[in-house]
């Protein structure tokens, strides 16, 4: 049986130290806290859910603590547990739809052809 962490409250998550805590509640949902390791002094905190996605460990970012708040978090990791267990891989969507629009922003319309438009 897996060992479940602690469920950390609200309170706690501003005064941990540089590295990645389980926050509880949702397995894989970790806060990930990113700074300078010689003055301790903690710079970035970043919530992100490590999760096992067709066979490949994967760290799947949910965004910044001054963003997402705790239940907000969870709630979103539970979302993207969800979506892998039916099948789906949330970072290659997000790949794709990122593709996506850059297909569709050279797909714009040029100066080139606007200016020939207009000419005609």
């Amino acid at each position: 049986m897996p060992k479940m962490a602690k469920e950390l409250k609200a309170t706690q998550l501003n005064q941990l130290p540089i590295g990645a805590h389980a926050v509880g509640g949702v397995p894989g949902l970790v806060l990930d806290c990113k700074g300078d390791r010689e003055s301790g002094k903690v710079q970035s905190r970043t919530w992100v859910l490590r999760a096992t996605v067709a066979g490949m460990r994967r760290w799947i970012g949910i965004g910044p603590l001054h963003t997402f708040g705790l239940s907000e978090a969870r709630e979103r990791a539970r979302t993207l547990r969800a979506q892998i267990v039916d099948g789906a891989d949330p970072l290659a969507e997000k790949r794709a739809a990122k593709a996506q629009a850059v297909v569709e922003r050279l797909n714009a319309v040029t100066f080139d052809s606007a200016a020939d438009g207009y000419i005609e």
